[in-house]
């Protein structure tokens, strides 16, 4: 797929074209890192990928709208100014087995972009969890970063639902910008910041 911006910023051009092919991308905050799949185009390879390199807790960003067309519950005691979004009951798409291994993970992504995907097709508990993207200013990174990875989609040409998680070093904590960018290197995966896409207005 080729995708057309209104923007020469080429970490964005980057991160927008390795979506639309069903590549990660890697966006780095402040203290963290995280890996994004577009839940459209999630493959076991890109699941098992992500999994590896991160703490394994695979969450999806939807837009509101969503999430109400899929009838997702809203989970109580969502901490707001730690992750910045609500989140919903975790799923795990019908007819996937146990839901845990990365090819079920990767069929619930798919289906939780697939407008066909009706309340019925996905099962409660899962183990995908769901927050929220609204257009609202996001009190933390975590928010502001997954409110990027959908926008970002959405410019992909995709539907604007995002699989994130978080990235960790061999010992388990947050990996740092040095970490990070090795890992990018390595694996010819784009590295954007969460300033660069404030920036180009992909986050509040």
């Amino acid at each position: 797929m080729t995708v057309t911006l209104h923007t020469d910023h080429r970490p964005v051009l980057s991160a927008v074209e390795a979506l639309a092919q069903g590549r990660p991308v890697l966006i780095t905050g402040p203290d963290a890192g995280t890996v994004v799949l577009a839940a459209a185009t999630a493959s076991t390879t890109a699941v098992v990928w992500a999994v590896r390199h991160t703490c394994g807790l695979l969450r999806a960003a939807v837009e509101p709208v969503r999430a109400d067309a899929l009838r997702l519950p809203l989970m109580g005691g969502t901490d707001r100014e730690r992750r910045g979004n609500l989140q919903t009951v975790a799923v795990d798409g019908a007819g996937t087995g146990t839901g845990i291994s990365a090819a079920a993970r990767a069929t619930t992504l798919r289906m939780l972009a697939d407008p066909g995907t009706a309340p019925e097709d996905l099962v409660v508990p899962g183990h995908v969890l769901v927050e929220l993207v609204g257009t609202e200013p996001c009190p933390s990174t975590a928010g502001a970063v997954a409110q990027a990875a959908v926008r970002l989609c959405d410019r992909a040409g995709l539907a604007p639902v995002a699989a994130l998680a978080e990235v960790v070093d061999d010992a388990g904590e947050p990996m740092g910008p040095a970490g990070l960018r090795a890992l990018a290197d390595r694996h010819s995966v784009p590295l954007i910041s969460v300033s660069d896409l404030r920036t180009e207005g992909f986050c509040s």
